[in-house]
């Protein structure tokens, strides 16, 4: 059920203003930000810079409204362009970024039936995707080393996604992408476990989450995962079904393992949206963040996902705004608010975006 009010709204939201923050500004365009938490309480965000070469810049603030000079942390080497795509913190205070170097050639969407009427069915062949898969690790958030990846199962393009999860002295992180060429040329993925037994100095495959399905053209990825406070993960998965008419709304589904990821129920689709983010609030609450036509939402659950309490907009963008907003990232601060960050275009004249930052509070009881 949709509940426009909510107990949690953005920070100095007034109709349809909000109180921004500029998180990292340059004269490239800004995409895909990430954002983790140190152990010391700094908040940390990286973003990719399209300029020439791509590089990869990581800021920080201790408040969320402050936020230091952007450092350059990577640039891309073997493929031409670069993405950011996950940022955690261990127990340690170790920060580990993963991102991957990538090209991608766009392939054919054939229109194959209507069944039933008004459902038309697609085939869709010929994509090709090259990924790099690159993971960093720091323990000041200043001087970042590589790390190495020794395996990559079965994934023929890997890239990372979703929170890091620690347990049983391993550190696990989440990636997705094409398993075998049939998957590649449909442009489906699976989703899998990478994990680490060094604190993030080196990492290797471990086994898949969500396996794509080639016979009814459906695969998974990219997504997020959490701990529960009874134990569980919970995560949830863009699911791309290809065959369906309505192939440019993937859905996003929801899973739980009960093993601590060694195996996870089937996937239930409970929501439209891509790329879902994802953080615990405590007990069973979680907030979860993606973006459609109509700008950045959030949605809360207060059963692990089961259903939602409401969906509510940081960014209304339709028939407002004209300039695209969106790769939405999440982190809880403490018990009270949480971080979103996302691009935004500088200004209306202007195809450069930079990365901004709000606060998400929980409305005084």
């Amino acid at each position: 059920m949709i509940d426009r009010f909510a107990d949690w709204v953005p920070e100095g939201r007034e109709g349809r203003n909000w109180n921004l923050n500029t998180v990292i500004s340059t004269d490239n365009d800004l995409r895909d930000p990430v954002i983790g938490r140190h152990r010391d309480g700094r908040l940390v965000v990286a973003a990719t810079s399209s300029g020439s070469p791509p590089q990869i810049l990581v800021s920080q603030s201790i408040d969320g409204s402050r936020w230091k000079p952007p450092r350059v942390i990577a640039t891309a080497k073997r493929l031409p362009r670069l993405s950011v795509m996950a940022l955690s913190s261990l127990s340690s205070g170790r920060c580990v970024l993963a991102g991957c170097e990538w090209q991608q050639t766009t392939g054919q969407v054939e229109k194959t039936g209507e069944q039933p009427p008004g459902v038309f069915r697609y085939r869709w062949t010929g994509f090709r995707v090259q990924r790099n898969l690159l993971i960093w690790t720091s323990d000041d958030v200043t001087d970042w080393t590589a790390a190495t990846i020794s395996d990559v199962g079965p994934f023929v393009a890997a890239a990372p996604c979703g929170k890091i999860i620690e347990a049983d002295g391993q550190a696990w992180l989440m990636v997705y992408g094409p398993t075998n060429q049939r998957e590649m040329d449909a442009a489906l993925s699976a989703v899998g476990w990478f994990h680490s037994t060094d604190g993030g100095d080196s990492w290797r495959f471990s086994h898949l989450l969500a396996a794509a399905d080639a016979e009814r053209n459906m695969g998974f990825g990219p997504g997020d995962t959490v701990t529960l406070e009874d134990g569980r993960w919970l995560a949830l998965l863009q699911c791309n079904m290809r065959a369906l008419g309505d192939y440019p709304r993937p859905r996003i589904c929801r899973t739980i393992s009960t093993d601590a990821g060694r195996s996870w129920a089937t996937q239930e689709p409970t929501l439209l949206g891509p790329s879902p983010k994802l953080v615990a609030l405590g007990g069973q609450s979680i907030m979860y963040g993606s973006q459609h036509d109509s700008g950045i939402f959030y949605g809360v659950s207060h059963n692990a996902g089961r259903s939602w309490a409401y969906q509510n907009y940081i960014f209304e963008v339709i028939f407002y705004n004209k300039n695209p907003r969106g790769s939405l990232s999440l982190q809880r601060v403490d018990d009270d608010s949480v971080y979103a960050v996302f691009h935004w275009m500088k200004t209306q004249n202007t195809k450069i975006a930079e990365i901004k930052g709000s606060f998400i509070r929980r409305k005084p009881s």
